[in-house]
């Protein structure tokens, strides 16, 4: 089923190509690993059975990844960024919520938003989903990049994927079309590279949406360990294991099979889940080098007002990167952001408007668990952010290990600080410096 119309959402001047099938009643947004392409995917065995299938009961709205298919390929963002394109989809069709289908290594990033944005997801399937490196094996990866380096463009590295496709002459022509359609070489080494990077195995535990994990319990590309895991961490998810022993049949077999599993999962939904009390989140501490000195010098009324200028210019900066400051510290302020990118960019300019007052400023970020208290935040995640801040030197901003991780494939620059001691945890933290 060839979509009758495409539209772009914009994803932060990021044009993001989306297509709808069926007219609900049920709204199913499905997070495409980046081997997609919506002109192509009807004849895609690995998404043929959707297309044909979801939209009998339910409105679905499928989209290409930013670096591939008719979406913008200059510029491929973090795993924030991507996930983010979600987002930007589902508010371009005015969707409160949805139930999410991620596939492949798309599923990585639909357990994030379900954890970031819990009340925008009804519910989530995750299908042949890897959620960490940990998912694909060693010589998977190897015959990725080997395939990436020699033959990308012939068909081969899809015909890995799909059992059955070749060495038939025809079906690899085909093949190397959808190739060189979806994507060029270097577009293909870059996204390949994103998706063994993108590792949010720590966020599962705060999914709260009900979640059905499906996953061939052969497979080779992705490990089924991956999606054991994913069920036991995930709370209240349960799985289906499918007895084929690879990632895709030609015929789609193993995909009917899937949605056989997926559609009574989604259509049987009942209630919404409850309101999240906890969820995935930046935290962000800030505090004033040597606020005492600076009181005397300034006396009650001058230090007061500087005060009241360094909050307007926090709140300002935070506000700017979709954050919120969630209460001032005296000599700083906790902030919290949906993603760690717009994290570390607040912290760099607040540094930059702070040192314009002649103020200097240390600044401690880690992305996790944030419990919500009211007005308030709590949460590990919460405490470390404000042990990362003490380690930190004057006018020094540093992550943790998460942040970086979160980031890659941005313009953000860390430098390692190495295992660092915090006051509290009983194991040294893997610390980074922001760079400007």
């Amino acid at each position: 089923m060839a979509p009758r119309e495409v539209w772009y959402a914009d994803s932060d001047g990021v044009a993001i190509a989306y297509a709808v099938y069926g007219t609900g009643p049920v709204d199913v947004v499905m997070f495409p690993g980046f081997l997609a392409h919506l002109e192509l995917n009807e004849e895609l065995p690995y998404y043929r059975p959707f297309l044909e299938r979801v939209p009998q009961f339910g409105r679905l709205v499928m989209f290409d990844r930013r670096g591939s298919g008719l979406s913008d390929r200059s510029r491929f963002g973090t795993a924030e960024e991507r996930m983010d394109d979600l987002r930007a989809v589902m508010d371009a069709l005015a969707l409160e919520r949805a139930a999410i289908i991620g596939t492949a290594d798309g599923g990585a990033l639909a357990a994030l938003f379900a954890a970031t944005y819990p009340d925008r997801v009804s519910s989530l399937v995750l299908y042949e989903a890897g959620l960490g490196p940990a998912a694909l094996g060693d010589t998977v990866a190897e015959e990725a990049v080997d395939a990436l380096s020699t033959a990308w463009g012939t068909g081969m590295f899809l015909g890995l994927l799909f059992e059955g496709c070749l060495p038939n002459i025809d079906n690899q022509v085909k093949v190397a079309r959808w190739e060189r359609t979806i994507a060029w070489p270097a577009q293909f080494r870059q996204l390949l590279a994103q998706a063994l990077r993108t590792d949010v195995r720590s966020a599962l535990p705060l999914i709260t949406a009900p979640t059905l994990v499906v996953h061939n319990s052969g497979d080779e590309v992705v490990n089924i360990e991956s999606a054991r895991h994913a069920a036991v961490t995930i709370p209240h998810a349960r799985i289906v294991e499918l007895p084929f022993d690879c990632h895709c049949t030609w015929d789609g077999s193993t995909i009917h099979a899937a949605v056989d599993a997926i559609e009574p999962f989604l259509t049987g939904q009942a209630a919404p889940p409850p309101r999240a009390e906890r969820l995935l989140a930046t935290v962000l501490f800030t505090d004033i080098v040597d606020s005492t000195r600076l009181a005397q010098h300034h006396g009650d009324q001058g230090w007061r007002r500087l005060l009241d200028q360094i909050e307007h210019s926090t709140e300002t900066v935070v506000a700017e990167q979709s954050g919120r400051v969630v209460k001032s510290t005296g000599d700083g302020a906790l902030c919290v952001f949906d993603g760690p990118g717009r994290a570390v960019v607040a912290a760099l300019a607040i540094r930059r408007q702070l040192t314009s007052l002649g103020v200097g400023t240390r600044a401690g970020l880690h992305t996790g668990e944030v419990e919500l208290r009211r007005s308030d935040v709590g949460g590990v995640a919460v405490h470390l952010a404000a042990r990362i801040q003490e380690a930190a030197g004057p006018d020094e901003i540093l992550v943790s290990r998460t942040v970086v991780d979160l980031t890659y494939g941005s313009e953000l620059r860390f430098e390692g600080r190495g295992d660092v001691p915090l006051k509290g945890f009983d194991q040294p933290w893997e610390l980074h410096r922001v760079l400007e």
